[in-house]
Formats: C-alpha cells, structure tokens, sequence
C-alpha cells in the first residue's frame, strides 16, 4: 500500500505543487486503492511473503545463523465462552483462518486509507481546481484562452464574496501583462525597501517561518525566500498582486489571492 501512497503524500508536500497535477494524483491513488481490494491482490501478497521468508530462511541456514522466520500466520486459540442457561445466541468469535482474518485486517487498511483521501480531498476538489487557475505556471494557457471554461473560479468567487466575472477579467488581464509586471517589481527589489513595500513580506511572514528550506535540493526546486523569487508560486503572484494593489489595479484579484493564502492546502509551497 505505501508503494502507492508514499509518491502522492510526497508530492503533495512538495513546495511547487501544482493543484491540477495533485488532484489528478489523488483521484488515480483512489483508483489504485480501490483495485487492491480484492482477494486476488491478497493472495498475491500472501504468497510473495511466504516466498521471502523461505529466502530469507535458506540464506539464515546457510550462515548458520539460528533464527528462522514464520512461513505462515500463526493459529490463535480462540476461547470458548460458556453459554448461560436459556441463551439463545452465541458470543463466540467466528473461527476463521489466521490467513482469512489477516485478509480482513488488510482490506480495513485499505478502507481507513480510501476513507481518510475522500474525506480530506474530495470535498474540497472545485477549491483545488480553482487553485490550479491562479498559479502563475498557468498563465501561458490562460493567456490563449479566450474563453475560461464553465465553472472555473466560481467556488473561490463565492467564499471571497466576489464577482466571478470581474475576477476572471482580471485574472486575464494579470496573466497577459505577468512578465512585464515581473520585470517592474524586479526593479523595485533592487531599490532600497521602505515600509511601505515591506508590508507584502509581513503578511507572507508566518507562512515563510515554517516553511523554510531544508536542504539545497529545495532552493533548487524554486522555493521562495527574500532574496529569491521564481514568480512561479501563489506566493510571488501576491507579492506583485501587491506592488500594483496601490494603483487601484486587480482589487478582486488582490483578495482572492490574499484568502487563498490562508487556506492550509497551500502552506506547503
């Protein structure tokens, strides 16, 4: 199960994620789960074990190492509950196999798993999807469309008590005109800051304390910091959301983005 799970839990850590690509993830790992569900699947694994631990024992032999591995699961004495007089029904455990009950215990693993991905992500798929929209690293498909398709930014219009289509005017307008905007607050970082131009970084502050970079590898990865920017991430699009908010430009945008900032799904990037 892990081998399936571990790749998407990482991703979905990871600093540069992209929502569109993390709902995809979620939705082929609920598929994968749900085909593991099943009694071929289990006897596969049942039989790839007893095969490892024959391996495992043949190369203890050989080392003349004294210590063997289980080749089967163990029979658990099942105790016997004295029925009291008059009593119809019995409280005995059913007797199933070792192998039989360990089937269970997997597929309630599979089924806790299955469970705990619908309930945090499922209902939150049309914010998701929404999320994938304001990235910058979809503004090159958002500037050859012409029109957005139905539906799009309608949930995150809603729970920033904005016009939807106001916003995506706008959202047009910022993606089409992003690199020269990138290039006007490039020259406004060189500059030396005053209060004013810092207050972007002050509302950014508690999210950039714990999520600091770990290592080389996750600079490389185009993590943000105050001396680096990619202008890749939610977090460089409300920095020159910000830089412009004072002209009075993208004030829907400018909340939006602001809110979304807030949410816990985009903490890790």
């Amino acid at each position: 199960m892990f081998l399936v799970i571990t790749p998407v839990s990482k991703y979905l850590q990871t600093k540069t994620l992209d929502y569109a690509i993390a709902w995809d993830l979620v939705q082929t790992l609920l598929k994968q789960i749900n085909e593991k569900r099943n009694d071929k699947h289990f006897e596969f694994l049942y039989t790839k074990t007893k095969e490892y631990a024959t391996a495992v024992n043949s190369k203890l032999e050989d080392s003349n190492i004294d210590l063997e591995l289980q080749l089967d699961f163990m029979e658990r004495r099942i105790s016997k509950k004295k029925r009291m007089p008059g009593e119809q029904s019995s409280d005995d455990a059913p007797e199933i196999s070792a192998a039989q009950h360990f089937k269970h215990v997997f597929f309630n693993m599979l089924d806790c798993a299955r469970i705990s991905i619908e309930e945090r992500f499922c209902p939150n798929r049309e914010i998701l999807e929404d999320l994938s929209w304001l990235n910058p690293r979809k503004f090159n498909d958002i500037m050859t469309t012409k029109d957005f398709p139905a539906g799009v930014l309608s949930c995150i219009s809603k729970l920033c008590n904005v016009e939807r289509s106001i916003l995506l005017i706008e959202l047009k307008q910022f993606a089409d005109q992003y690199k020269s905007f990138i290039k006007v607050v490039k020259t406004q970082d060189e500059q030396i800051p005053d209060e004013e131009s810092n207050k972007a970084e002050e509302i950014l502050k508690d999210r950039e304390l714990d999520s600091e970079p770990e290592s080389e590898e996750d600079n490389f990865r185009g993590f943000c910091n105050d001396s680096k920017k990619c202008f890749k991430c939610l977090s460089c699009a409300f920095s020159v959301i910000f830089e412009l908010s004072g002209s009075g430009l993208f004030t829907n945008l400018y909340v939006v983005y602001k809110f979304i900032l807030t949410i816990p799904c985009t903490q890790v990037i």
